[in-house]
């Protein structure tokens, strides 16, 4: 069973009336279980964002943004899960996938590995950073307790066929 982890999401605006800047929500977001992990979707939008902004929550349609878009999401690895998004190459092992994202990321807390395609693996632990630019990989957590990271997507140019469903 994924456990499903709770974020608490505070949001700034500008009052459109006052020009004032202040907290416009302060809320708690649920992942969403997947078979072997939670995501938390924290915040994102399709465009770049434009300023003054209430802070209404922007369009963010796809799980992965498109050219100018982002995403900030959470995600929560327990004990000897992987990433279940299916391989674009059905020869590759289980969760191998690539992505036309360069991705911002901090280990909150656990331990995470990350393999390649070329077979290279590193193990990130709490406190790491990784930027990952659009490679084939696949996540996995061989360690022994939940791993939890915060991701920041940020939208490239795409590339035929390597957005894997999510």
């Amino acid at each position: 069973m994924t456990e499903v982890k709770r974020v608490r999401r505070v949001v700034t605006g500008q009052d459109p009336e006052t020009g004032k800047s202040r907290i416009v929500s302060d809320s708690v977001i649920d992942a969403t279980a997947r078979a072997t992990i939670s995501i938390a979707s924290i915040w994102g939008a399709d465009e770049a964002p434009r300023f003054p902004d209430t802070g209404a929550q922007p369009r963010a349609e796809a799980f992965f943004p498109a050219l100018g878009g982002y995403r900030f999401i959470v995600i929560n690895f327990p004990p000897g899960a992987g990433m279940d998004v299916p391989s674009v190459d059905p020869a590759a092992k289980p969760g191998m996938h690539k992505t036309d994202n360069v991705d911002l990321m901090v280990v909150l807390s656990g331990e995470v590995s990350l393999e390649f395609d070329s077979g290279e693996t590193v193990t990130l632990h709490a406190g790491d950073t990784m930027i990952e630019n659009g490679t084939n990989r696949r996540w996995f957590n061989a360690g022994a307790e939940t791993a939890s990271l915060a991701i920041f997507l940020v939208g490239g140019h795409e590339r035929a066929g390597v957005k894997p469903p999510l």
